[in-house]
C-alpha cells in the first residue's frame, strides 16, 4: 500500500503530502533528519522520522553538516503549533510524568514542619527532569518517567540552586515592582531545562537563558501568558478576591480596622492555602500543553543545529 507523507519543517510549518520516495530525496537533501516530526497517512499522530522503518537507510546514509544550519524563526503561532503537536503525540507519558509530580510534590509538602521548606529544595530537580522528557520526546529520543528523576544525581546541587535562586530573585522582583517580576519570570524560564539538557551551571544556565530571552522578549513573553493563561488567570482571580476580603476589615470610616482584620486571619489563611492549591492543579492541568509549547520556543533558541530541516 502506498502512503503518502507530511513533515514539519524547522520553521514549524508543514510540507506535504508527499510520496516515500520523495521524502527519502529530502533527507538526501538535508531538508529532513531523524528528529524530523513525520505523519503517514495510515496514523493519528506525528512521529520522528527515525521511528519508519522505510527511512532507516537514507538516516544511516546521510552524513552530517560540519557546519550548524542556520537558526530557526523564533515565531509565536509556530511554537503553540508545534507545542500542541508534541503534546497530542505524547499525552500519555506527559500526564503520567505530570501526575507523578504532582504527587511527590503533595507528599513533601505534606511532612509536618519541614514539608515547606523540603520541596523547594528537590523542586528545581523535579521541574529539569520534566523539562528533559519533553525535549527528548521533541528530538525523538528515547525517554520515559525514569527520566523525572534525572536531577537526582551528582548535579542535584545545580538543579536546586537554579531552582531556589531563581524563585527567590523572581518573588522579589514582583514584590519591589511587577515589571521587574514579569521579566525575570520570562527571562529565566528555561534555566532548568539548559541545567538537564546542556549540563550547564546554575548560573551560567540562567544568564544564557536571560540573554536570549531579552533578544526576543516580546515573543517569549506572550507565549508564556498565552500558554499558562488558565493558571494566570485564576490566580489573578484569587488575589482580587484576598484583596476584597482584606478591604472588608477596614471599617467605614476608611481606617484599618486591626481587631477585625486578626478575627479574621485564619479565613485568609485558610483562603490563600485554598487558592495556591487549586491553583497548582490548574496549573499542572495545563503543564502538557504549556510546556511542550515553551520546549518548541527552547528547541528554536538553544537545540542543536547539527542538520537543517525542510
Amino acid at each position: 500500500m502506498d502512503f503518502s507523507y507530511k513533515i514539519i519543517g524547522a520553521d514549524g510549518r508543514e510540507y506535504g503530502p508527499v510520496t516515500v520516495d520523495e521524502l527519502k530525496g529530502w533527507i538526501r537533501e538535508g531538508r529532513a533528519a531523524g528528529q524530523t516530526q513525520v505523519w503517514r497517512s495510515d496514523l493519528e499522530t506525528w512521529r520522528p522520522a527515525a521511528a519508519y522503518d522505510e527511512f532507516a537507510f537514507e538516516l544511516a546514509s546521510v552524513p552530517l553538516p560540519s557546519a550548524p544550519a542556520a537558526p530557526w524563526p523564533l515565531e509565536l503561532g509556530s511554537c503553540l503549533a508545534g507545542g500542541a503537536r508534541l503534546m497530542a503525540a505524547n499525552l500519555g507519558l506527559f500526564l503520567a510524568v505530570t501526575a507523578l509530580a504532582f504527587l511527590i510534590e503533595l507528599a513533601v509538602s505534606a511532612i509536618p514542619i519541614l514539608g515547606g521548606v523540603t520541596y523547594p529544595v528537590i523542586s528545581g530537580a523535579i521541574d529539569g527532569g520534566l523539562f528533559l522528557i519533553v525535549i527528548r520526546r521533541m528530538r525523538g529520543e528515547p525517554t520515559g518517567v525514569k527520566d523525572l528523576f534525572t536531577g537526582f544525581g551528582p548535579r542535584f546541587p545545580q538543579f536546586m540552586l537554579a531552582g531556589i535562586i531563581a524563585e527567590v530573585l523572581i518573588f522579589a522582583g514582583f514584590l519591589c515592582c511587577l515589571l521587574p517580576g514579569i521579566y525575570l519570570w520570562a527571562a529565566w524560564y528555561f534555566t532548568l531545562a539548559l541545567v538537564a539538557d546542556r549540563q550547564l551551571d546554575f548560573w551560567a544556565a540562567m544568564e544564557t537563558s536571560r540573554k536570549a530571552v531579552t533578544r526576543h522578549f516580546f515573543v517569549i513573553f506572550p507565549l508564556l501568558v498565552i500558554a499558562f493563561l488558565p493558571a494566570l488567570a485564576y490566580r489573578f482571580y484569587g488575589a482580587m478576591l484576598l484583596t476584597e476580603q482584606m478591604r472588608a476589615s477596614i471599617g467605614a470610616s476608611g481606617t484599618l480596622n486591626l481587631t477585625q482584620m486578626l478575627s479574621h486571619m485564619d479565613e485568609f489563611r485558610d483562603q490563600a492555602a485554598r487558592q495556591a492549591f487549586i491553583g497548582e492543579v490548574l496549573a499542572r492541568l495545563i503543564w502538557p500543553f504549556a510546556c511542550a509549547t515553551m520546549m518548541h520556543a527552547y528547541e528554536v533558541l538553544f537545540g542543536p543545529r547539527s542538520t537543517p530541516t525542510a
